[in-house]
């Protein structure tokens, strides 16, 4: 805090001296005058510097939790002894920075300079201590990190000695004529699981699902946990804050050929989950997926020498039809589509059918190029197509 200032001078200067020297940040006399003043004349001489006493900071035990200190009794809210509380500048790029404890009053008192008359940009500190923590009202100035907002100041010069030194009083700090702060207890998260059930379309289990947990943190979400479904088919997630937002991915359907049905969306992603008390649960239902090869070639086992497109097409509960791929082949190169769900009915359909060169004599239908259904099964399914 003794090093900050818009000069240029005053910053560097004040970093040429770093930790090393026997300075006040080190020697926990921030509350006293004079080593304050010792300090400030020996390193900042050249600099107009006012010292101010900033001793209107009250801290407490909020024991009712309303943010304002009510003395009654046994019952009452009390001060708070052995709270470190700061004040610094944003500008300040060092670690010195005037620093005190609140002592059996609660009261704090420290000492701190306001150079070239700035009264702008300052702000409090409170290390909270463990266990504990702000009790952030409407009337507080402190966030639950315990740090305000850059706030102004105003305060009294003192007389004057030295070099302009003297000792002055503070009056406001952010409007304020005196900084109360409120400390409580801190209230225990009650805690809950998430499960995750993984089966298949028959309620089967699945084992050997992966699942990253996305908890929403400091503004955002970030990975925080992973789980295995066992051979129950469980993933379990232990000791999540309840009223926190989570949501989870499964990250390896694709080696596990698995695509989501229902609880996750098809990239694997849920929905977001309020953790609420007791059991919590995301019933996840996965559809094994395999692949379908066309096979092409020419009765006489000639290659072929013109490439083809081929439509793949789900056939749906009500006879009709939707397509879900499309696939070249180059030369009768062999075709794959990968991620079929296993029980699903398809067909195939060659692109064009009617302007190729080949007919179909096994495999699609001379008249349409197209195959018959194809109930999709485990772990492979193939299609052979001849053509003339």
């Amino acid at each position: 805090m003794a090093l900050i200032c818009t000069s240029s001078g005053i910053a560097v200067y004040g970093r040429s001296i770093g930790g090393k020297l026997d300075n006040l940040a080190y020697n926990d006399k921030w509350d006293k005058f004079n080593e304050t003043k010792n300090y400030l004349d020996k390193y900042f001489s050249n600099f107009k510097v006012d010292i101010i006493k900033f001793d209107n900071i009250f801290v407490f035990y909020d024991k009712d939790g309303d943010g304002i200190y009510n003395k009654q009794g046994k019952n009452g809210d009390l001060p708070m002894k052995g709270v470190k509380v700061s004040i610094n500048h944003w500008l300040n790029s060092t670690n010195i920075y005037p620093f005190t404890w609140s002592q059996n009053n609660g009261k704090a008192s420290l000492y701190f300079p306001v150079f070239e008359n700035i009264k702008d940009g300052y702000y409090l500190n409170v290390e909270i201590p463990e266990g504990y923590e702000i009790n952030v009202t409407d009337n507080c100035l402190f966030g639950k990190d315990g740090n305000t907002a850059y706030n102004k100041i105003s305060y009294k010069k003192g007389n004057g000695q030295g070099n302009g030194q003297g000792h002055g009083n503070l009056l406001t700090f952010a409007g304020k004529s005196e900084i109360m702060i409120p400390i409580i207890k801190k209230k225990e998260v009650a805690k809950a699981d998430l499960t995750i059930s993984s089966n298949d379309f028959d309620m089967e289990a699945i084992e050997g699902v992966n699942y990253d947990l996305y908890t929403y943190t400091n503004g955002g979400f970030a990975k925080t946990a992973s789980a295995r479904s066992d051979k129950n088919g469980k993933a379990v997630f232990r000791d999540l804050p309840v009223g926190s937002s989570v949501y989870v991915k499964a990250t390896n359907l694709e080696e596990l050929k698995l695509k989501a049905f229902e609880g996750l969306g098809s990239d694997g992603f849920s929905a977001f989950i309020l953790i609420n008390e007791g059991q919590n649960d995301l019933p996840v239902k996965l559809l094994k997926s395999s692949s379908l090869v066309i096979k092409s070639k020419l009765n006489n086992n000639e290659p072929l020498t013109a490439s083809l497109t081929y439509d793949l097409y789900e056939i749906n509960e009500d006879g009709s039809s939707e397509l879900i791929s499309k696939q070249l082949s180059q030369q009768g190169a062999d075709v794959v589509f990968d991620g079929v769900l296993v029980g699903k009915q398809v067909y195939v359909e060659a692109m064009d059918y009617s302007q190729m060169p080949y007919k179909s004599m096994a495999g699609l239908g001379n008249g349409d190029g197209r195959s018959a259904p194809i109930l999709i099964k485990e772990p492979e399914n193939i299609l052979e197509v001849i053509y003339y």
